[in-house]
């Protein structure tokens, strides 16, 4: 699993630090980042954290986002308290940039080099030895994925790209159900996300192949 990659981000004007999220569907601020730049809100919504919790936030309106010369307006962004999720990270969580930021710019995240880098797709041409994967936005970045286990045949699997996780591969209980695989050896743990701390189990796959690359 990689790690959860901040970086700093003008939002109207101010500068603060921000999660990199490809699983939040719209861009968050915490609720003290939206008083310290005087957002107002303009509506609100229920929004299902980790484990199925359900949350009572806020939406506010026509939200700019600046990441060097790369400019990222939003229609509407959420309104977050992150209080419990900033209290497991051990920092001050501002927000979140979301998928948004992957429909309207090429995003390049160097890990080694702790730089993230942002293209015009009209101008982007890939070089490299990397596996094209075809990836789907709507309310997540999906592509295909195989999934195999010791014994059973390969399984197919619709996988979300998400990058405010720690776990290398998720699977939710519907799948694990569907497969028969709700009793797959494993060890009772709890992970913790939005919304607080939910109970999950560490297990392992044999292979997980995206493209051709295992």
């Amino acid at each position: 699993a990689l790690p959860i990659f901040y970086l700093p981000v003008e939002v109207n004007g101010q500068t603060f630090e921000m999660v990199l999220d490809t699983g939040a569907a719209i861009s968050g601020l915490s609720e003290a980042t939206a008083n310290a730049i005087r957002l107002r809100a303009a509506g609100k919504a229920e929004l299902i954290g980790n484990g199925g919790s359900h949350l009572k936030i806020a939406l506010a309106k026509d939200v700019t986002f600046r990441l060097g010369g790369a400019e990222l307006p939003e229609k509407s962004v959420a309104i977050v308290p992150y209080a419990d999720l900033e209290e497991h990270e051990g920092r001050r969580i501002a927000g979140v940039l979301g998928l948004p930021l992957f429909r309207r710019y090429v995003v390049v995240v160097d890990y080694p080099s702790k730089l993230l880098s942002l293209y015009e797709p009209r101008d982007f041409v890939y070089r490299g030895p990397g596996e094209r994967v075809p990836l789907r936005l709507g309310g997540a970045a999906l592509l295909n994925a195989v999934i195999e286990l010791p014994g059973r045949d390969p399984l197919t699997c619709n996988l979300a790209v998400d990058l405010g996780t720690y776990s290398g591969l998720r699977l939710y209980r519907p799948f694990l159900e569907k497969h028969h695989l709700v009793d797959h050896p494993g060890i009772d743990s709890f992970g913790f996300g939005l919304g607080g701390e939910f109970p999950e189990r560490l297990g392992r796959v044999s292979t997980l192949r995206i493209g051709s690359l295992s």
